[in-house]
């Protein structure tokens, strides 16, 4: 395991080496396999065995060697190293990473704030030539059942070059269900839908509209 103070670690079958000291620095998964009796998973080369995956543990070496370390701009690879930071029990990295993510704000919702507004939209749609899709959804006030799973960003960002999307908040007092309705040529297209059976409902009417 160890010559001279030095360890050498199979990390999911990719060899490294480093010192003692350096892996019971900070409190953690290393420092507690060193300096308890907690059995170690040696192979047969005397390699203290961990399975991991390797891709990130040069990030928690340096880490452990000087207490920082830069991590990159990627938000998926902060995530996979504050996972192996996590592993590793070393709290400083986690919160290293969690400083790094930055802040999702908040998607700005296009709002219907008025009936005036909803039949401006409508009318529009004649104009336009562009559909007009209506969600009304629980953005702040009560509903009669449990809220369908709907990404707005994503679904906006989707269907936006299909429809012209907006959004109207459920009347709290009618503990109305989410649902949505699509508009074409001032005249409401088919029934109202409800949200969690948006997908499904949709598809057709793009699929013709590209036909069209």
């Amino acid at each position: 395991m160890t010559s001279g103070g030095i360890v050498k670690l199979d990390i999911g079958g990719t060899l490294f080496k480093t010192s003692k000291s350096t892996l019971t620095k900070f409190d953690g998964f290393f420092k507690t396999m060193l300096e308890t009796d907690v059995p170690l998973n040696n192979d047969e080369h005397g390699e203290i065995f961990v399975d991991r995956d390797p891709k990130h543990f040069r990030y928690i070496l340096n880490y452990m060697r000087d207490g920082f370390v830069n991590i990159p701009d990627s938000k998926a690879d902060i995530q996979e190293i504050q996972a192996e930071a996590q592993f590793y029990l070393l709290d400083g990295l986690v919160e290293l990473c969690k400083a790094k993510i930055p802040e999702e704000l908040p998607v700005k919702l296009p709002i219907i704030e008025s009936d005036a507004h909803l039949l401006n939209l409508i009318a529009s749609s004649e104009i336009t030539g562009k559909r007009v899709l209506v969600i009304y959804k629980n953005i702040a006030g009560k509903t009669s059942g449990p809220e369908p799973k709907f990404d707005n960003q994503f679904f906006m960002e989707k269907h936006k070059d299909n429809f012209d999307i907006w959004f109207r908040a459920l009347h709290p007092a009618n503990y109305e269900y989410s649902h949505f309705r699509v508009f074409e040529n001032s005249r409401l297209v088919g029934a109202t839908g409800h949200l969690a059976n948006i997908k499904r409902i949709l598809e057709p009417l793009i699929l013709n509209q590209n036909c069209s």
